[in-house]
């Protein structure tokens, strides 16, 4: 059986001509694209970490064939002595079939893909249940020529 994936396509952080801010986050599973976006109007780290992770969040709900409820717990950016590099930890909680599951992610990334490393360790965090949520999407039927 073959494993699926959500694949990270892009996540940034847009400067919105009416003011504030918003992060988007691309997915793309199949021929399919998903896009989440979270809106804020703080310029600090942490509020702009936690808004790539919603982000990240809202587009897999709008990827995954059943309804599911998840949450962003918490999304930090560490700097351990033992890396040279940003490490990246999100924590979810999602339910499905009545059972909460309470899943962990992490990333390792350089300062100037934080953002991008913020999408991957969400995606990280889910993509157990994901790749078994997404098994049971039908498939499309293949054009016959």
């Amino acid at each position: 059986m073959a494993v699926r994936r959500l694949k990270l396509l892009d996540a940034e952080i847009i400067e919105c001509e009416e003011g504030g801010y918003e992060a988007a986050v691309k997915l793309r599973f199949q021929d399919q694209s998903f896009i989440g976006i979270t809106s804020f109007d703080s310029t600090e780290e942490q509020i702009q970490i936690e808004s790539i992770a919603k982000a990240t969040v809202e587009a897999l709900k709008e990827a995954l064939p059943v309804p599911v409820d998840v949450y962003l717990r918490k999304a930090v950016k560490l700097n351990p002595a033992f890396l040279t590099d940003n490490l990246v930890v999100v924590m979810v909680d999602m339910y499905v079939d009545l059972r909460r599951l309470e899943l962990t992610g992490c990333c390792v990334c350089i300062e100037k893909d934080l953002h991008y490393g913020i999408a991957r360790a969400t995606l990280d965090s889910t993509n157990r249940i994901v790749d078994y949520l997404l098994t049971k999407q039908k498939p499309k039927p293949k054009a016959t020529t």
